[in-house]
């Protein structure tokens, strides 16, 4: 881990200081010499005895020919050579043997503390949920600990009150003030840690199963056989018009004009929501439950894929209106597919991706947890090739991804909803993820202002200015997909509506 200019990079290329996997193989490796040097002193010394056998039998031959000694000393002086030569490879081997152990044990200690700190930071909430789940439950039970927990949410809900009241802007702007004042690190990772240990369950995405089969029962979420079902209608072909200019057709310039063309299929929002979430200019607003697929063409022909995917758009979850409601959040955080991973794979092989093509899934909050759920679908993969993820607020660190698939991962220290997978990132070579605090902006005056998609744009320029070695060589890899000389770029949109019906997949 380590800071550029204000943001807080981990894992990349120049990220990673020590790398198990890397320790294991190194290892492995060492092995191997030490197993090569062993079988080459057998080689050497089946050598040296053949030498000095053959200076036995000059020897022989003396009388007959006045050579025979000098051939015989020089026989067994390649001999004693070879002898010599094979106690060096002895101790050789003995040497890279003992490296190779070191570095084994040296992997075995480092991953045997990683597992035991990792233990010890999901199993402490985890206990300490399990331990107020039995307070409430026994406070509960018990007429007058009813009394202090209505004591206490009164209280909690007064106070409330009162602040909206001295700041003279009413319960509401308190209420989004206190959002802002808890979006820190520390109590958010506490409370969504405790959370499993408060249901009875073993992590978070066990948890978010159990709030979703509990939705199914009572009704709130839709049925099991409506979670993956959806129609995908295609709304035709666009140009990639940049942001503010003329409508060239050209690729995105850097991870911040990705996410902003990802604002072209997210801008529809419930009234209210996520309002100072403009378009980019000349853009037309989208409607709900948008994709959009954008085919990148380089100078020589080769062709690579963009998919944006919108974040939450609707927080009910009837199953009547978006698909990217709360019941897409609740199944990918539960690691289970949505209609909105089914559709975006459906758009994309319509859009005519194939196997060998490079593909970049981008996405904000829950379109970012798409992307990284897509990364690792089998199904996906078998009809395209995902190389690339680019999240923004999405709580993907828990999220596995096959390796190959290089991830960036941009979040704010203030935004709460990346943190609500309760894990951290890893440190690994294809995984960036970097934090810093939310920019001031006109989204300040949204309800969570660290999570308007405006603000990480923002974040994304700093990212795309950094000189840190992670960020530098993620954003090199990333140029199949980016403006260069000669490429060139067209749109297409997509549009899912839950519940199957006539459409392209």
């Amino acid at each position: 881990m380590s800071a550029a200019g204000g943001l807080t990079v981990t894992g990349g290329t120049g990220g990673v200081t020590a790398h198990l996997p890397d320790l294991d193989r190194a290892a492995a490796v060492l092995a191997d010499c030490a197993g090569d040097c062993g079988r080459l002193v057998g080689l050497v010394l089946a050598e040296a005895a053949r030498c000095a056998g053959r200076a036995a039998a000059v020897l022989l031959t003396a009388p007959v020919s006045p050579l025979a000694p000098v051939v015989a000393l020089d026989l067994l002086g390649s001999a004693a050579a070879g002898a010599a030569a094979a106690e060096r490879l002895a101790q050789a081997a003995r040497a890279l043997a003992v490296a190779a152990g070191a570095l084994a044990q040296v992997a075995l200690v480092y991953r045997g503390r990683e597992q035991a700190l990792e233990r010890l930071m999901t199993g402490v909430p985890i206990a300490v949920g399990a331990v107020v789940r039995g307070a409430v439950v026994a406070t509960v039970l018990t007429p007058g600990g009813r009394l202090v927990l209505g004591s206490l949410a009164a209280q909690a809900g007064g106070g409330l009150l009162v602040v909206g009241a001295v700041r003279g802007d009413g319960p509401v702007a308190a209420a989004r003030a206190g959002v802002t004042s808890v979006a820190r690190a520390g109590p958010v990772d506490l409370v969504v840690r405790s959370v499993p240990g408060l249901l009875g369950v073993a992590d978070v995405p066990a948890a978010a199963r159990l709030v979703v089969g509990a939705g199914r029962v009572v009704g709130l979420l839709p049925p099991a056989h409506d979670d993956t079902s959806v129609a995908v209608h295609d709304l035709g072909v666009r140009t990639c018009a940049p942001a503010g200019g003329p409508s060239t057709g050209r690729p995105a310039a850097g991870v911040a004009e990705l996410l902003e063309r990802s604002q072209s299929v997210a801008a529809w929002r419930e009234p209210g929501a996520g309002r100072h979430d403009t378009l980019p200019p000349g853009s037309v607003r989208p409607g709900r439950g948008e994709v959009r697929v954008d085919r990148v063409v380089g100078a020589d022909g080769e062709v690579a894929w963009v998919v944006h995917v919108p974040g939450t758009q609707e927080w009910d979850s009837d199953g009547e209106g978006s698909p990217m409601d709360m019941a897409a959040n609740l199944a990918l955080v539960g690691g289970a597919g949505s209609a909105v991973t089914t559709g975006t794979a459906a758009a994309l092989r319509h859009a005519g991706a194939r196997p060998g093509q490079p593909v970049l899934l981008v996405g904000h909050s829950q379109g970012g947890l798409t992307a990284a759920h897509l990364a690792g679908d089998p199904l996906l993969r078998r009809h395209a090739t995902v190389t690339h993820v680019v999240t923004a607020g999405s709580p993907v660190a828990g999220r596995p991804v096959p390796t190959g698939v290089r991830v960036m991962a941009i979040e704010h220290h203030d935004d709460l909803v990346p943190r609500l997978d309760g894990r951290v990132h890893p440190d690994l070579p294809d995984r960036v993820s970097v934090t810093t605090r939310a920019p001031d902006g006109p989204w300040r005056h949204d309800a969570v202002p660290a999570h308007s998609s405006g603000a990480y744009v923002e974040t994304a320029r700093r990212v795309d200015a950094s000189d840190h070695p992670s960020l530098v060589d993620a954003r090199a890899a990333l140029a199949p997909f980016l403006d260069r000389d000669g490429a060139s770029c067209t749109s297409r949109r997509y549009r899912l509506v839950r519940g199957g019906g006539e459409g392209v997949g």
